[in-house]
């Protein structure tokens, strides 16, 4: 594994605990995730170590390989605000936050893990395939007949669910809308705690998160200092209104189906 590329690293600064009220940009917001995530390595391990349900002190090496520049422009098509890593024990995972209730998100979630395993495989013996991993964090249910807080997904024999095909493959669903589903192992490994600071409203809140988990602590700083930054707050506000306008779009496609089949219907 290379070096890793981390331009900054977040020093730790108690400012955060002076705010107050409303939290101002919120952790669902993908491009504050992403830019959290590259700049303060101790949030990212620390993130890494409890979704992949492992000790912090397994992840030895970490670099994110597809780094961002703030000024860059986020309008682009090939924009994408995934946070791809390489972790040690030659294993790829893939973060991303993911708000809008797409429905071909199973489908896009999987291509990810696809052209990442494709990535891998070039140049390299078949037995020295990394393990790809994707990770998202979705606002809204998968499933829902059946929703859970926490899902993990293998290739594995639908007569035998313990006889997995391959471990190559494996994709993490955080369901931030039912934290209230949380498992005991979820808990352990503090998910709950994760996606609690994801969709807290007040600093109250991210406050109380504090007090029991360090690594709430740690974040809340880094999202304290990042959010003052002027140019990031522009990125961060703009990706807020192309959200809205993503919705609004969405919401006006699904009512003009609707209208045009109460249409048909009436013919």
């Amino acid at each position: 594994m290379t070096e890793k590329n981390y331009k900054y690293e977040m020093p730790y600064s108690d400012g955060w605990k002076e705010k107050t009220g409303p939290i101002e940009f919120k952790m669902t917001n993908d491009f504050l995730f992403r830019i959290l995530l590259q700049r303060d390595e101790k949030t990212l391990r620390s993130l890494l170590a409890d979704v992949l349900q492992i000790s912090v002190h397994a992840i030895t090496d970490v670099r994110i390989t597809n780094p961002i520049e703030v000024g860059d422009s986020i309008e682009k098509k090939e924009y994408h605000l995934d946070v791809n890593v390489e972790i040690s024990g030659n294993r790829v995972v893939n973060l991303e936050m993911q708000v809008a209730a797409d429905e071909d998100w199973n489908t896009r979630s999987l291509l990810y893990v696809c052209r990442a395993i494709d990535q891998l495989s070039h140049g390299e013996d078949y037995i020295d395939v990394g393990s790809v991993i994707q990770v998202s964090f979705t606002d809204f249910t998968l499933f829902k007949d059946e929703p859970e807080f926490f899902s993990k997904y293998m290739l594995c024999n639908v007569r035998n669910s313990r006889q997995v095909y391959s471990d190559r493959i494996t994709i993490y669903n955080i369901n931030l809308t039912r934290i209230d589903l949380a498992k005991r192992r979820d808990k352990k490994y503090r998910l709950d705690h994760w996606a609690s600071m994801f969709k807290a409203k007040t600093w109250e809140d991210i406050k109380m998160l504090a007090t029991i988990d360090k690594n709430v602590e740690q974040a809340a700083s880094s999202i304290w200092q990042l959010s003052e930054e002027d140019e990031i707050r522009e990125k961060i506000r703009r990706r807020e209104a192309n959200q809205h306008a993503y919705e609004r779009k969405e919401k006006m496609i699904k009512e003009g189906i609707f209208a045009l089949m109460s249409v048909k219907v009436q013919i």
